[in-house]
């Protein structure tokens, strides 16, 4: 029996999934064989049978094209039970592999043709991955994860799907390997998942591969993982440029042949970075297993972890450099404050002293003024001989004695003016006189009265004393 041509890639089987499928079709086939009447019959289906399985084929696409779609409703497989039925006409093989479930209401569908796939089957699910009015890489990533989800993403467990990156292809580079403001030990590499809504796997991989359970694991502990849809046309475009601006050299070949022969889609393209620059380290194609993909997985996360080592030498030897930096910067910082406070101090004390300087000539300037003022107001001394003269003798303190006649008629006070002109102030000093047994300070006297009055011996001797 003659499997339909989309039954293989590249002359290779697809996954376990099919090869159940393939049998049973096998095993209807020989059945009716070995019913027929000789054995020189061929068990291929004649002309005439051909064209009445065409027939039919188009007539049932006709009625479930007027069934609506789901938007994003989870393809099943054809029981094996309806395998002998099958239909092997060219016309036939787009709807052979998958049933659509039926919805309420038929969304529209916004899938553009592909540039070399087959628009029939990108238009099975209703909604693409990616519309073609998405107006950024940001908008169209949101839309794939909502719509792989509704496909795919789901099977009564909970969310099984990889943690796709949501945003630009350059954001998504910078996440993975620049890791901001986390360790190099965070950092992780880049899975491209690019899909293809024309291929022939589009239902398998994602559902056997991508999901599978330990794929799912290791993509979403040990990758960042971008996605992209090329079914349209203008995303492909848009796919291609933006591998150019990346300097995604070694995927950019990669996604043009795949381009050029859509079945071998989806594509996991998985990438590291080395001294700098990004490679590929292998890609995990639309035909390969669970344990396949897991094992170039694996190996491109060994690869990274030995670039991460260099990476992460080179990171604490810049963290060191960094806090070397940072303790010399510190360090000039106090020498600077020190100086500063030093200059600063040295500069208020030249300040203050030539401020005291001036207040204190500036004092020294109204003292003499003052006593200037205070000599000029003492009355002129009496002659020695005068009958009402008094003659003082002040013994002051580190100065020695000074001796001054008064008139008994002048008051106390031109004796204190005296003393204070000469730089004894009341307020600051006592001036006792030479009583006995008892001496007084006649600076508590009444100063208003003369010295007659106060019994001011004609010889007097008054001493200076600081209070």
């Amino acid at each position: 029996p003659v499997l339909p041509p989309h039954r293989y890639f590249g002359g290779r089987p697809v996954a376990a999934a099919r090869a159940a499928e393939e049998e049973a079709i096998a095993a209807a086939v020989a059945a009716s064989a070995s019913s027929s009447a000789t054995s020189s019959v061929s068990t291929c289906p004649t002309d005439s049978q051909r064209e009445q399985r065409a027939g039919a084929g188009r007539s049932s696409r006709t009625t479930a094209a007027a069934t609506p779609v789901a938007a994003a409703a989870e393809p099943v497989a054809r029981p094996a039970a309806a395998a002998a039925a099958m239909d092997y006409s060219e016309d036939s093989y787009e709807d052979y592999d998958y049933a659509i479930e039926e919805q309420d209401e038929a969304p529209v569908a916004r899938v553009a043709s592909s540039s070399n796939g087959d628009a029939s089957r990108a238009n099975d699910f209703g909604l693409p991955l990616i519309p073609t009015d998405c107006a950024s890489a940001l908008e169209g990533t949101q839309n794939f994860q909502s719509v792989f989800e509704a496909r795919y993403g789901k099977d009564g467990r909970g969310h099984l799907m990889p943690r796709f990156f949501i945003g630009t292809l350059q954001s998504a580079i910078r996440e993975a390997f620049n890791c901001p403001d986390r360790p190099v030990s965070e950092r992780r590499p880049l899975a491209l998942y690019i899909h293809h809504d024309g291929s022939f796997a589009r239902n398998i991989f994602p559902q056997a591969v991508l999901c599978s359970d330990q794929v799912l694991q290791q993509l979403r502990s040990q990758f960042v993982v971008w996605p992209w849809d090329v079914t349209a046309k203008e995303n492909e475009e848009k796919l291609v440029g933006w591998l150019s601006d990346c300097s995604l050299y070694d995927a950019r070949p990669i996604v043009a042949s795949f381009l050029k022969n859509i079945d071998r889609f989806p594509v996991l393209i998985l990438l590291s970075k080395d001294g700098g620059q990004l490679r590929m380290i292998d890609f995990v194609n639309g035909s390969e297993t669970a344990d396949q993909a897991m094992e170039k997985l694996l190996l491109c996360v060994d690869a990274y972890a030995s670039s991460k080592i260099s990476l992460e030498k080179q990171e604490q030897e810049r963290f060191e450099r960094e806090a070397l930096r940072k303790e010399q910067e510190r360090e000039l910082q106090e020498s600077l404050a020190v100086d500063k406070e030093n200059a600063e101090k040295k500069a208020r004390e030249i300040r203050e002293a030539k401020e005291a300087e001036e207040q204190a000539k500036k004092e020294k300037e109204e003292k003499e003024a003052h006593i200037a003022a205070l000599k000029a107001s003492l009355p002129d001394e009496p002659a020695a001989d005068a009958p009402d003269c008094c003659q003082v003798r002040f013994r002051l303190p580190e100065q020695g004695n000074a001796i001054r006649r008064f008139s008994k008629t002048s008051p106390l006070s031109v004796v204190l003016t005296f003393l204070e002109s000469e730089g004894f102030p009341v307020k600051d000093y006592r001036m006792m006189n030479s009583e006995f047994p008892q001496k007084k300070d006649i600076s508590e006297w009444d100063a208003k009265s003369t010295l007659a009055d106060l019994k001011i011996p004609t010889r007097e001797v008054i001493n200076v004393e600081e209070r």
